[in-house]
């Protein structure tokens, strides 16, 4: 009878214990100490409470939820009974009585709404309805603060809670924080506030409750950079080499031109002639053409404001050609202008030297659809240099395909060569061999 290794199995004991002790110490804390103004899952933090206090008897709304308690003659209902949700509409499913409207009704009335439409299922129905919570709202907020994001608020937090909680940065300009919001026709409103005004009012003077107001559901909040006297920023988006923040200079005005300059210049993918300037203050934004403000346009090369914000968009698909094969900067060339074969060729560089020029081919895609309306151009492109061939005239979505040929075959090393001529001497002695299986 084989004896127990009495020593392996209390060294495996032994492991096991240590492996789970080093487990549980590399557990969470039950109480981390999270950064500043985050949550452990880097959002900010919220400002309501899980025991946050609600009226118990107000109207019911969507997302409301209902303790329902249904009790008749036989007893409790329990099939009748249980937590409910209220949909954005307002309303609860019930069996036997299906959808019930309840939005707009306290507790008290929905209970009574509900009693009546059971009275045809049940005897005697007696029914309880109590809220048990109430959904939060939520507001965001970008600009000058540590976290652009989102975050649920109370029925009674203030703007400058909010910032308190969220943080703001050390150039924040508090005198000028915006709140756009949607009044009851669903258009947007836009309200600025002086939020120092109540934080640091006038010697002699209480705090003004007129510039830290209620937020509500859905407000936006914009907290703006301070400027210098004189100076500001304008923001750069789009398509664009360096997307982000350009400083103004004082005393001597910038223009659009200059502005996209510092950020970079435009991508080669840009829309150079819809580039857009959205202005506070001003409803429609302006839409200039980037060519003619290189030239000093007047018109297009606009004088920027502060908080102005420019947007590059980039070209769509069919605003390009395709130039595939032997070219030496092959790719997608943005179709700014109308433009012949050769400039394009031009603008990708040129071709390489084993362009093989005269099996040219322009795919034109008549019919974005449908691949079997695709029509075929075939040119012969040494003849369009020399002129023998007119130069083709392309067009957005163009595919332009030149393909590259074999080059001469290098000449052959030493080793090669002698491993070439032994190979063929030994054929030779074996065709002309006497016994050539030998």
């Amino acid at each position: 009878m084989r004896r127990l290794n009495l020593s392996g199995i209390f060294t495996a004991v032994l492991c096991f214990i240590v492996i789970g002790a080093v487990r549980a110490q590399q557990v969470a804390p039950a109480n981390p100490v999270a950064p500043a103004n985050l949550n452990q899952d880097n959002t900010p933090i919220s400002l309501v409470s899980g025991e946050e206090n609600f009226d118990p008897n107000q109207p019911i709304k969507g997302n409301f939820q209902l303790s329902v308690n249904v009790t008749s003659d036989a007893g409790v209902e329990q099939d009748l009974s249980g937590v409910f949700l209220t949909d954005p509409s307002g309303s609860i499913q019930m069996k036997l009585i299906g959808m019930v409207p309840l939005k707009g009704l306290t507790p008290a009335m929905a209970a009574d709404k509900i009693a009546a439409l059971l009275k045809p299922y049940i005897k005697n129905p007696q029914v309880n309805v109590a809220i048990v919570s109430v959904p939060h709202s939520v507001v965001f907020f970008s600009g000058a603060v540590l976290r652009a994001g989102s975050a649920p608020v109370g029925e009674h937090t203030s703007l400058a809670e909010l910032l308190t909680v969220v943080g703001f940065s050390d150039n924040a300009d508090l005198s000028h924080v915006r709140i756009i919001r949607l009044d009851p026709q669903g258009n947007r409103v836009t309200t600025t506030y002086n939020l120092l005004k109540w934080l640091k009012p006038e010697p002699g003077q209480t705090p003004d409750d007129s510039q830290n107001p209620i937020l509500q559901d859905k407000d936006f909040i914009y907290v703006p950079m301070e400027a210098l006297p004189g100076t500001g920023i304008v923001t750069v988006e789009g398509d664009v080499l360096k997307p982000g923040v350009v400083p103004l200079r004082a005393g001597v005005p910038m223009t659009l031109r200059e502005v996209l300059s510092m950020a970079g210049g435009l991508d080669p993918t840009a829309a150079r002639r819809m580039v857009s300037i959205r202005r506070y203050g001003v409803s429609k934004e302006m839409v200039v053409d980037y060519d003619k403000a290189e030239a000093n346009n007047a018109l297009d090369n606009v004088t920027m404001d502060p908080d102005d914000v420019v947007y590059v968009q980039k070209l769509g698909e069919n605003q390009f050609v395709n130039l595939n094969g032997a070219f030496i900067k092959p790719g997608k060339l943005p179709y700014n202008h109308k433009e012949t074969l050769t400039e394009a060729i031009a603008e990708a560089g040129g071709l390489t030297p084993l362009a093989k020029e005269k099996d040219g081919r322009i795919f034109r895609h008549v019919d974005g659809n449908d691949p079997t309306k695709t029509q075929i151009i075939a040119f012969n492109y040494s003849n369009i240099r020399n002129n023998k061939q007119p130069d083709i005239m392309l067009e957005p979505g163009d595919t332009v395909e030149i393909p590259t040929g074999m080059g001469p075959k290098p000449a052959m090393t030493p080793l090669e060569l002698t491993s070439s001529l032994l190979s063929i001497a030994l054929i030779i002695d074996r065709l002309f061999s006497r016994n050539p299986y030998y």
